[in-house]
Order: structure tokens, then sequence, then C-alpha cells
């Protein structure tokens, strides 16, 4: 699935708004500590990731690649932000 697309599935949706909200809040200025910028920047990867598996049809085994994937992702949002 690309960045942005909806999902039919309503699990993958709500997961996708969380990420969305909480990448929103950390590119809007708010003050973070290093250890709460960590910490929110793993959630998004983890969802993202988990999107990409999804999108994949579920098939195990291409976890890290789905990671190194959402980790990219997240990088190149931030530098563009």
């Amino acid at each position: 699935m690309k960045a942005g697309k909806i999902s039919k599935n309503p699990k993958i949706n709500r997961l996708g708004r969380k990420a969305a909200d909480a990448f929103a809040g950390a590119s809007n200025g708010a003050t973070e500590t290093p250890a709460e910028s960590k910490i929110a920047d793993s959630d998004l990867i983890s969802l993202r990731a988990y999107e990409l598996f999804l999108a994949r049809g579920g098939i195990h085994g291409e976890d890290w690649r789905d990671w190194f994937v959402a980790e990219r992702e997240l990088a190149e949002n931030k530098r563009s932000a």
C-alpha cells in the first residue's frame, strides 16, 4: 500500500489515523525530549511496517524489510517537513 492510501481494513485505517496524528504532533513544533521522540518514532515505524505487512497479504518473512522501508519513509517525511 502506498503512503497516504486508505486501506479497506478498518484496523489499519484506525492505526493509520493514530500514526498520522502522532506524526503531526511531532512535526508541529511540540517540544519533546529525545527519549519521547524516539518512542514516538518507533511507534510510527511499527504501525507503518504493519501496514506494509498487511499490504503484502500478511505473508511472514519480510519483517526486516518492512521495518526498514517504514523507517526510511519516516526519515523522508521528517526531512521534507
